[in-house]
Order: structure tokens, then sequence, then C-alpha cells
């Protein structure tokens, strides 16, 4: 029973310098970041500029974001075309697309989309696999801190 008591003593000790030291280091970083505090916002004000505020889209989708192969034979390629168009005063690249798995292909093109310009992504799906099928596929833009979302969606017979 002794040897329970000073195990508890113990362990109550050591909780408490524990927490001692986190409140100091809470002190020291408190002190670091208002001193760093001007340049971050600084920083921050800079990116801020350049990007459109969140929220604001910088590309129009002119077709669905969503499309429908339907009813696909097995071991057949399908390609869907999203075409978009550049919304701000300024060139803008699509920089990546990201897909969710290997049975889904992207092709877009490097060149800057011009302002009020059209672009078009591409998005071939291999249909391997039978039955239902849903692939997020996301689109980054070099004006934009938010990647856009489009699906391609079907069913492999």
């Amino acid at each position: 029973m002794k040897l329970l008591w000073i195990s508890l003593f113990l362990a109550g000790i050591s909780a408490l310098q524990i927490f001692q030291s986190n409140d100091l280091e809470g002190e020291f970083n408190t002190c670091i970041s208002s001193q760093q505090s001007q340049r971050f916002d600084d920083s921050k004000a800079l990116l801020t500029d350049l990007l459109p505020a969140e929220g604001e889209p910088v590309i129009e989708w002119l077709t669905e974001t969503e499309y429908e192969f339907g009813d696909l034979p097995q071991k057949k390629e399908a390609t869907a075309i999203f075409k978009f168009k550049n919304i701000t005063d300024e060139p803008m690249t699509i920089d990546a697309v990201r897909v969710s798995c290997g049975c889904t292909a992207p092709d877009w093109s490097l060149v800057p989309i011009e302002p009020d310009s059209v672009g078009v992504i591409n998005i071939v799906y291999d249909a391997e696999k039978a039955g239902y099928f849903r692939k997020k596929v996301r689109v980054f833009v070099s004006a934009q801190r938010w990647s856009e979302k489009i699906y391609v969606s079907g069913f492999v017979e």
C-alpha cells in the first residue's frame, strides 16, 4: 500500500513539472510569435494581393462538372471533355490535374489561357473493372488557392 502512495506521489510531482514547463514554453512561444507577427502579416498581405479572395473563382465551367458516361463496355476507354473559361483579367494556367485512381487519366494544355478564353480538360476512363464507378478529379489553377473538383461516373458492363 505504501508503494502505491509513493508511486502516486511521484507521478503527481512529474505531472506538475510537465505542466509548469509547458506554461514556460507557452510564454516563450508567445514572445517569439509577437516579435514575428508583423513579418507574418506583411507576407500574408502580399499573398492576399496576388490571389483572389477565398470563394472567388477564376474559372467558369462551360460544361457540367459531373460527366455521366452511362453504360460502358468493359475493357474500352471513354473520354469526358470539360470546358471552362478564364474569367480573370490575367492569363492563367492549369498547374495540375490530379485523379483519384490509375483508371483515370487527365489531358490538358500547358499553354496559358488568356482572359475570356476557353480551356479544355480531357478525362479518359479505362473501363477495366465491371460495376458502378464515380471518380473525383481535382483541377489546380494558377490564380486560385483551392482546387476545382470535377467528376466522371458510369457503369461498366
